[in-house]
C-alpha cells in the first residue's frame, strides 16, 4: 500500500499487488474482499498489479518509489487522479 496524490484528499489509498503465476484477479475482487473487512476509507481506490516491488539494498520496499509508480500508471491507464 502506497498514498496517490489527491486534489480533494492529499492522498488517496494505493495497493500495489505481485500476482502468482495463474492467478485471475481483478480490481474489482481486491475492493470486494476489502469491503466488510476494513474501514471503507481505507479500501483502496487504486490497485495495481506489478512485476516487482522497489526494493532497498537491505531487502526493504522503497515507498516513494511505489507512489512515483502509481502516478505513472494511472497516467498511462488515463486515469484521472482527483
Amino acid at each position: 500500500m502506497a498514498g496517490i496524490p489527491s486534489q480533494k484528499y492529499r492522498e488517496e489509498v494505493g495497493a500495489f499487488i505481485i500476482l502468482r503465476d495463474g492467478a485471475d484477479i481483478q480490481e474489482s475482487d481486491v475492493r470486494d474482499f476489502c469491503k466488510d473487512k476494513i474501514s471503507r476509507y481505507k479500501i483502496p481506490k487504486y490497485v495495481f498489479f506489478i512485476d516487482e516491488f522497489p526494493m532497498t539494498g537491505s531487502g526493504k520496499i522503497q515507498k516513494f518509489k511505489l507512489k512515483d509508480l502509481g502516478v505513472k500508471l494511472c497516467a498511462e491507464q488515463g486515469i484521472e487522479i482527483i
